[in-house]
């Protein structure tokens, strides 16, 4: 059986199911989409693909089927206690990377690192020193697994927020959890029956992480240090107010589907 002839046996799983199904079979059969249905299949590939689409019909996300996510070009591992990469994330690193690639010797902190896809990026894009921190220690077990895969210095620190940090930076960066606690319910079942709630609850008004990034990062940046942030679609406006009092020229940045998705602001 090729694998064109295998998706015959599934004729009623969803478009978004399917999508999945043909990646998992390219990174199954190392081949590229084009060919994908002429491959042939052995019993054991045949075995996995059942298993992965029985998963992916109860709504398991298919990167922690398969332990791992593209992120700007490198390949992560994740797993459950982890945030699954998203593509608006890349959008934040690559304002990053565009605005300070000609700078040395930066010092950038990554607020809340969850899988380290930011802190790791920076690190191999930029020259720079990232120290990268989470509350969480099974998050930080996969940002270590993660550098060491993909070969980045990176210094970790268990902290809740900025309690164990003494140092000044040229930048901070933070993709902090942001959906109202009352909104996580309304998510599509892959989201909030399988990705961490620790790495999506905001509050009761998604601001909760801000709130504290608004009032303690001054003092953990240099003299006009930069702090650059992810937000939610609908924080374009709350996100600033919050920031105004100890941050100037503040920017609020559009995403690919011109929604409000990255601020950058400058230490007053």
């Amino acid at each position: 059986m090729n694998f064109g002839e295998y998706l015959t046996t599934h004729p009623n799983i969803s478009q978004s199911i399917l999508r999945d199904i043909k990646w998992f079979g390219c990174e199954l059969l190392n081949c590229s989409l084009f060919n994908l249905n002429n491959q042939q299949l052995s019993a054991m590939q045949i075995k996995k693909l059942n298993s992965t689409v029985k998963k992916l019909k109860k709504d398991v996300p298919l990167a922690y089927i398969t332990k791992s996510a593209y992120f700007y070009n490198q390949k992560f591992f994740v797993n459950k206690n982890v945030l699954i990469p998203r593509m608006e994330t890349e959008q934040l690193l690559e304002v990053i990377i565009n605005e300070n690639k000609d700078k040395k010797d930066l010092k950038i902190l990554d607020m809340c690192t969850g899988s380290g896809c930011i802190a790791i990026t920076l690190k191999n894009n930029l020259n720079c020193v990232v120290t990268a921190v989470d509350y969480s220690t099974s998050a930080l077990k996969v940002a270590k697994k993660n550098a060491k895969l993909l070969n980045a210095q990176i210094n970790f620190v268990h902290s809740n927020m900025f309690d164990k940090l003494d140092t000044k930076y040229d930048i901070i960066v933070s993709n902090p959890p942001y959906i109202k606690t009352d909104t996580i319910k309304t998510l599509g079942n892959n989201v909030k029956d399988y990705e961490p709630k620790q790495a999506l609850d905001g509050g009761q008004d998604g601001l909760d992480f801000y709130k504290i990034i608004a009032t303690t990062a001054p003092q953990y940046l240099k003299e006009n240090g930069v702090l650059y942030l992810e937000i939610g679609h609908d924080q374009g406006t709350t996100v600033p107010k919050l920031l105004k009092t100890n941050f100037k020229d503040i920017i609020v940045k559009k995403d690919y589907d011109n929604q409000s998705r990255i601020v950058k602001c400058i230490r007053r």
